[in-house]
This record gives C-alpha cells, structure tokens and sequence, in this order.
C-alpha cells in the first residue's frame, strides 16, 4: 500500500508525463527582427527556448514553446518583453511561415521542408534471355578452407 507522499508523487510523475506527451517539439528556426533592424536566426530544439541576451543578443527576455492549436496544426507561443520584468511581456501565437510582432519585434517561424520521397520504379524485365541465365553463377568451390 503506498503512502500519502508516495501517491503524491506518482501522481505528479503521471501528470508531468501526459504534459510532456501533449507538448510538441520544436523545430525549424525562429528569425527575428528587432527594433534596430538586427536580425537573428534562432534554432529551435527540444521543448521550449528562452530568448535571452546572452544566448540570441536580443534585448530582452522572452521564451518560446510549442503548442497543439487543432487536429493538425501546431503554432508557437511566443512571450517577449523588452525587460525582464513580468509587466512589461506580451504575448502571441505564430503560425508556421507567419510573422507576428511584439514589443516592436518581429518574430518569424520558418519550418524545415522535408523532400519528398522519390518511390522507385520497377524493373523493367530482360527480354530474350532464358530465366535460368539471369542468375549469376554457382560458385565453383567453397571458399571456406
């Protein structure tokens, strides 16, 4: 029988797992555009990403996450301020080849296009040749010693 605090935590265990199962990944690259004109290609990977100085040179502080809009469609939620306090943040969703703007940002999330797979043609037959002849030949001996 388990315990108040062993149940608590499984629960908090499954809850964590059926969020992170609904949460898709990231992918493609965030471009983006700020007030000055400097532009930035952001990869996305993982989860979520946070937009900090340090790691994009984007004044600011921002976060980007994945989220599951309908059947089929997955946008980003997009959290940018030019500061990092909580007042100053806006927030919005971008559609993949769409651009929205943000504190005077302007957010562009591009996907990676995957080629289409070529299906092969089939063979066309050897005309003219007995089937038996479009084998190779029987080895003569064993190449084992």
């Amino acid at each position: 029988m388990l315990n108040d605090d062993a149940r608590r935590s499984s629960t908090t265990a499954a809850r964590w797992s059926r969020s992170r199962r609904r949460t898709p990944r990231l992918s493609g690259t965030l471009h983006i555009r700020d007030a000055d004109g400097h532009e930035m290609a952001v990869p996305l990977r993982g989860r979520a990403s946070l937009l900090t100085c340090g790691g994009t040179g984007l004044r600011g502080h921002g976060e980007v996450w994945a989220v599951q809009t309908d059947d089929t469609g997955t946008s980003l939620m997009i959290v940018y301020g030019r500061t990092e306090s909580a007042d100053d943040r806006q927030a919005g969703l971008c559609a993949a080849g769409q651009t929205i703007t943000l504190s005077e940002v302007t957010f562009t999330w591009r996907t990676v296009v995957a080629p289409q797979a070529r299906v092969p043609q089939p063979r066309t037959a050897i005309t003219g040749v007995p089937r038996t002849l479009r084998l190779p030949p029987p080895r003569a001996t064993n190449t084992r010693t």
